[in-house]
């Protein structure tokens, strides 16, 4: 059995984890109670991709899907560092930092310099919906630690999130050196005083927090949800319903959308990382093709039908021109045929978002 690496951390606080500790510090005890090694799948997928997007491995190491994830923070950094004029910029990547005096520290992703000025990115590599980057105490904390070791007194704070649930592969914001002094203060004092500090529950806190199956402000908090974004009590008819109902129905029909998308985020994780971690589905690859050389294709599919039919095919995605080929007189099959046909060499295939779904029941 192989001995595991030292915890860099010290067994100290790290940026990682203060979205938990500063909004629930009493977590700091229970977690120390109830969690060992917390390894394995959940920080092996994430860790192969961040080495490659530091350059110690290869882009084709990965798998297809870890692959997809990568080339997508390459090209959403890339474009930040142009619009953040970072071109030239000294470039820091995975590297610890220390708090003075030395009682946290935290692992910054990439960190461009330009004198006093920083753009600091975190990449995500996951499907769920971390906190936003303008209440992200992670961030607040790497900010902290970049202006002490750094003396950075401007800095761009960013998240690249390319498989974000809301469809935003990028989160930015800006804060100067006054703020970023609040920030560590506020952290300071938090970690003063953890001995005998409440648990609060919530949703940022308790998201990601190991010891929340054992947490009873969390069980409490649960509890207390049903009917209010947990689960959806049956309604009455819509008539019979007050305006004031109407609205808390449609908060809790919102949060509760909010709660599944996140849970089928953490369900597409696990089986990217191990297929057979939820029976009965499994993630099929995703494909779109696309259509590389416009004009090309335009003077083809005007030669097969007419002027006002290509252009308004070109404006679409293959699907609809399929469509467009099916209302004039082609079965399904034979708008596939057809493409293939006459457009295949004007067709580049690109990987997408892998499709989660249902195998089918076996029978006997």
């Amino acid at each position: 059995m192989s001995t595991p690496p030292p915890d860099e951390r010290r067994g100290l606080p790290s940026a990682s984890g203060l979205d938990r500790i500063m909004r629930c510090p009493g977590s700091v005890a229970l977690v120390a109670q109830v969690v060992g090694d917390r390894g394995s799948q959940w920080t092996e997928r994430g860790t192969k991709i961040h080495a490659v997007l530091e350059g110690k491995i290869n882009l084709d190491d990965l798998n297809p899907s870890d692959k997809v994830t990568a080339s997508r923070i390459m090209d959403v950094e890339a474009q930040m560092v142009d619009n953040c004029a970072m071109e030239g910029a000294e470039v820091i990547s995975e590297r610890r930092l220390w708090a003075f005096g030395d009682a946290w520290s935290g692992k910054l992703d990439r960190l461009h310099r330009h004198g006093n000025v920083g753009l600091l990115i975190d990449f995500k590599t996951g499907w769920g919906q971390p906190v936003p980057v303008a209440e992200s105490w992670q961030m607040k904390g790497l900010a902290v630690l970049v202006h002490e070791t750094f003396e950075i007194d401007t800095l761009v704070a960013a998240v690249i999130h390319p498989n974000s649930p809301d469809g935003r592969s990028s989160v930015r914001t800006e804060w100067g050196a006054d703020e970023i002094e609040v920030f560590g203060l506020q952290i300071a004092d938090t970690l003063a005083h953890l001995q005998d500090a409440p648990r609060t529950a919530g949703k940022h806190q308790c998201q990601w927090c190991p010891a929340r199956q054992v947490c009873p402000e969390y069980q409490a908090q649960a509890h207390a949800s049903e009917g209010d974004g947990g689960t959806l009590a049956p309604r009455p008819s819509w008539e019979r319903m007050t305006p004031a109902e109407r609205g808390q129905r449609l908060h809790q029909i919102v949060a509760l959308r909010k709660q599944l998308e996140a849970e089928e985020g953490a369900m597409r994780l696990m089986l990217e990382t191990d297929p057979a971690s939820v029976d009965g589905w499994y993630l099929k690859p995703g494909q779109t093709r696309q259509i590389y050389d416009h004009p090309a294709a335009y003077e083809i599919i005007k030669a097969a039908a007419d002027e006002a039919f290509a252009l308004s095919v070109m404006r679409v995605g293959m699907g609809e021109l399929e469509k467009g080929l099916s209302t004039r007189g082609m079965t399904k099959r034979q708008a596939k045929e057809w493409i293939d046909k006459a457009l295949g060499e004007l067709i580049v295939s690109k990987p997408s978002e892998p499709k989660l779904l249902e195998k089918p029941t076996e029978t006997t």
